[in-house]
């Protein structure tokens, strides 16, 4: 009777082992084939990272360098400047402060004559890239020598002053200047007309020599 038992108890662990693979079966085949579907997105994510780079070092250097630095600026040079941004630099009105207040560069900082190096040396790097511009040429050239001797070695005149900044369009801010937006500020076609005259001017201004 006892051994009777045993194989009733043996056999129902038999059918019990074996109902739970029957059980299982339906998972081990799925995670087969998560492994399989798996290991085939990471070989095709490996390739396409291969093509990628393989494109990438047959492409040419399209990085913009930033203008060359020079001691004597066009207004127009100024503008690229700003429009590259990089690295930092600051933008100088000479000029007395109820001039400045009146209409001045965008973004420029008043530090007249009297107050330059001043001024200068509480808020400015010694490596920071200047951009200068005044009343005339002679007290722009004087500002300039005042900050070299001062220590600042980058430093740029910009010819023509605010006059010359108008001529191209530069943004400009100050109680006296015309902040009605123009044409351009509504309608494309009107902006790509204003950046083509734009060019031309700075074309123009090229050709002609500075005053």
């Amino acid at each position: 009777m006892d051994n009777a038992q045993q194989n009733v108890e043996h056999a129902g662990e038999k059918v019990a082992e074996g109902t739970k693979d029957v059980m299982n079966a339906p998972y081990r085949e799925g995670q087969k084939v998560l492994d399989e579907v798996s290991g085939k997105l990471d070989e095709a994510q490996l390739r396409e990272q291969d093509v990628i780079a393989r494109a990438k070092d047959k492409l040419p250097n399209i990085t913009p360098t930033p203008p060359k630095f020079k001691t004597q600026v066009a207004a127009y040079e100024v503008k690229a400047r700003l429009q590259w941004g990089e690295p930092a630099l600051t933008i100088i009105d000479v000029r007395d402060r109820e001039t400045f207040n009146e209409a001045h560069i965008m973004g420029a900082e008043c530090m007249p004559l009297d107050s330059l190096q001043q001024i200068a040396e509480e808020s400015l790097s010694p490596t920071r890239d200047l951009y200068i511009y005044g009343e005339n040429s002679e007290q722009v050239s004087r500002a300039a020598s005042i900050l070299r001797q001062a220590g600042y070695q980058r430093v740029a005149e910009m010819q023509g002053g605010i006059d010359a900044w108008k001529r191209i369009n530069g943004a400009m801010e100050g109680f006296g200047t015309n902040l009605v937006p123009s044409p351009g500020a509504y309608n494309v076609f009107s902006r790509l007309k204003e950046f083509a005259e734009e060019k031309a001017r700075e074309r123009e201004l090229k050709r002609s020599p500075q005053k």
